[in-house]
């Protein structure tokens, strides 16, 4: 809610906009990378371990956005 308050959107909303820059596609890795990332914060083996693309290496996680 806070981020919606100062402008921020709402990550989970993978509905294309009608003349938005971004695909279905883009828009679900963009989800995704998220869920990715908070997974990463609270891995014991994530943060501050190992850099996240090193993480997701190991993880085996595939996002074509990154």
């Amino acid at each position: 809610k806070r981020q919606y308050c100062i402008g921020g959107e709402d990550v989970r909303d993978t509905q294309v906009w009608e003349n938005g820059t971004w695909n279905a596609d883009e828009l679900k890795a963009r989800e995704q990378i998220i869920y990715y990332f908070y997974d990463y914060v609270h891995d014991p083996e994530g943060y501050p371990k190992n850099s996240f693309m090193t993480w997701k290496a190991k993880k085996d996680l595939h996002n074509p956005a990154i």
